[in-house]
């Protein structure tokens, strides 16, 4: 079905990863591994990037944010320690703007962590 939430979801997913790359930073989508969910995308750059995608489209969007925003920091962290990391990676959300081209997505984050 073409409008299958998860589809929509990878799809958003692939094409963050595809703008970022063609930005020249090298970007890959995770794999869901174990019990613990380590994020949708990794950008090697400093100690990394986390990256949350959300591609839904529903009128409570913005209610979500912090709770979102909280789950990239809760995969970032179980990134790192998979990853055994010397650093921790900034968590990012990244929500996708409906009708509007990927460049135009939304990219949030907590001021502390810029």
């Amino acid at each position: 079905m073409a409008n299958d939430p998860r589809r929509l979801g990878t799809d958003f997913e692939t094409d963050v990863v595809e703008y970022v790359r063609s930005r020249g930073l090298v970007a890959r989508r995770l794999a869901r591994a174990g019990r613990f969910d380590q994020g949708d995308i990794f950008i090697d750059h400093g100690s990394g990037v986390i990256i949350e995608c959300k591609a839904r489209r529903d009128r409570k969007s913005s209610l979500n944010l912090g709770e979102w925003l909280n789950q990239a920091h809760r995969e970032a962290a179980n990134y790192a320690k998979a990853s055994d990391l010397p650093g921790h990676p900034t968590p990012v959300l990244v929500v996708k703007n409906p009708g509007k081209p990927i460049g135009k997505a939304f990219v949030i984050q907590y001021l502390e962590d810029l």
